[in-house]
């Protein structure tokens, strides 16, 4: 992800002037009829990343834009009056994008709010509508149309573009910030993934197939699916992906529409009826957006202890329970359950007040934590308790981490707010038990709370191991 903060207003420039120079050169490509591409992203690039990335836009930024939009004209063979009308019709659109978008207030412009795809509606209508404004003088010029023709082809083309392309850049950008990964595959357990681009495409294929008015809605249960199932950056590449194949489809006629009308009304009414039904899609893709954030952060609060980030009880009881039951292999080592109790910790409490307590929960967690293997589940059990269960272990090992762990934190020096320095030692009772001694959790626990007990009558600071087997007494650490 780009750093906003370490680059130059040299660099800045340089990157908005060459990703507008390529935008606008592929847009110099698909044009069919001379003058107007039939494909124009450099705009909504250029605006997006101005807003995704608002330290690029500076002045310097903003006359590389133009002159990567007078370079790529020239390049296409347009005169000098028509490369410069064009350039400021599309600087128009994008300041007028800029400022309303910049104008809005931080929630809503984020892209997990309900409402966020219709602010940004709005806003891109507005962009449009500048740029319309500007150029569709140019357009009756060179094509002898009505200046409302002009204007509404120029408008329903330009408000397509930055609603389906500022809302990939936005969406980007925000899963570039949350350093998110796509982790799905085409496996037969994740089909529900790949169910939803299947029956859009189908539905694309029946549209064609069966044309008459109503055709244009086949692909709208297949859109609603899309966003129900995918977040609002991969729902977005689907829209830019539809709404490429869909304009294609209607260029070569394969979208049959009624003659009767002209060719200015048939553009225009297509073009903004296909932007207003993918509004829908993405806005139904916000919404459920931000309903996975709050179902992850209800999960978060019930499964992870808020103060350590440890397991909650609860959860780690869960966890354990059911790794247990899962089958085992010949070569299974075993399983081993600690129980880890900070000593005199009450002493910290009353002497040093609660909230020094907290840091030396929170440190002590960390150290521990640290040590663990990521296989390992590590609960806090309430107070200062902490229940750990390794998997496939064997019993030298967990001893050898127990004590690891009892070194770590008589080792850890824990610094108050206050710059108080607090040592802090833990007992630790541990159980060990090969597959054919696993009996459930519970049993293990109380054996392990079991060698607690006698770690702390035996001074503190100390490692004792049951064995599940024999149920004796297997080792003292000190």
């Amino acid at each position: 992800m780009m750093r906003e903060r370490t680059i130059g207003p040299l660099l800045a420039a340089g990157v908005v002037g060459l990703a507008v120079f390529a935008a606008a050169m592929f847009g110099v490509l698909t044009r069919p009829f001379g003058l107007l591409a039939e494909s124009w992203p450099a705009n909504a690039l250029l605006l997006g990343l101005f807003i995704a990335f608002p330290t690029l836009a500076r002045p310097g930024s903003w006359l590389a834009a133009g002159a990567a939009y007078l370079l790529a004209d020239g390049l296409a063979g347009d005169t000098l009056l028509v490369n410069v009308w064009l350039t400021a019709a599309n600087m128009a659109g994008v300041a007028t994008g800029y400022v309303l978008y910049r104008a809005m207030g931080a929630e809503r412009r984020r892209m997990d709010q309900a409402s966020a795809m219709l602010y940004l509606f709005v806003v891109c209508a507005c962009a449009a509508g500048a740029a319309a404004l500007v150029g569709s003088g140019l357009s009756t010029m060179m094509f002898n149309r009505p200046a409302w023709a002009g204007f509404a082809v120029w408008f329903s083309t330009e408000c397509n573009r930055y609603v389906i392309l500022l809302t990939v850049c936005l969406a980007g950008q925000r899963w570039l910030g949350e350093r998110r990964r796509l982790s799905w595959t085409l496996g037969w357990r994740h089909v529900r993934h790949v169910g939803p681009l299947l029956t859009l495409a189908l539905s694309v294929g029946l549209m064609v197939l069966l044309g008459g008015p109503g055709a244009i809605a086949f692909p709208v249960p297949a859109l609603l699916w899309c966003a129900l199932a995918y977040p609002i950056f991969p729902m977005s590449l689907v829209v830019v992906a539809f709404n490429t194949a869909i304009t294609t489809l209607q260029v070569e006629g394969l979208i049959v529409i009624p003659h009767v009308y002209s060719h200015t009304l048939v553009t225009t009414s297509f073009r903004l009826g296909l932007t207003l039904m993918v509004l829908g899609p993405l806005t139904v893709s916000t919404i459920m957006e931000r309903q996975r954030q709050l179902i992850a952060q209800l999960h978060r609060a019930v499964a992870w202890d808020s103060l350590t980030s440890a397991l909650a009880r609860r959860t780690y009881l869960e966890l354990s329970e059911e790794a247990l039951l899962r089958p085992t292999s010949a070569s299974f080592k075993g399983v081993a359950v600690m129980m880890l109790d900070l000593d005199l910790f009450k002493q910290i409490n009353d002497g040093m007040g609660h909230f020094a307590g907290d840091v030396v929960l929170v440190e002590v967690t960390r150290a521990i934590a640290g040590e663990l293997r990521h296989t390992d589940l590590f609960g806090r059990m309430g107070g200062e308790e902490f229940a750990v269960t390794l998997f496939d272990i064997a019993p030298q090992d967990a001893r050898s981490l127990a004590e690891r762990l009892r070194h770590r934190v008589e080792t850890l020096e824990i610094t108050t707010d206050g710059g108080a320095a607090i040592f802090v030692t833990i007992s630790i009772g541990m159980v060990h038990a090969s597959g054919h001694g696993l009996t459930g959790l519970r049993p293990l626990l109380a054996a392990a709370d079991a060698a607690l007990y006698l770690a702390k009558a035996g001074g503190r600071n100390k490692v004792v191991m049951f064995d599940a087997e024999s149920n004796s007494e297997a080792d003292v650490c000190a």
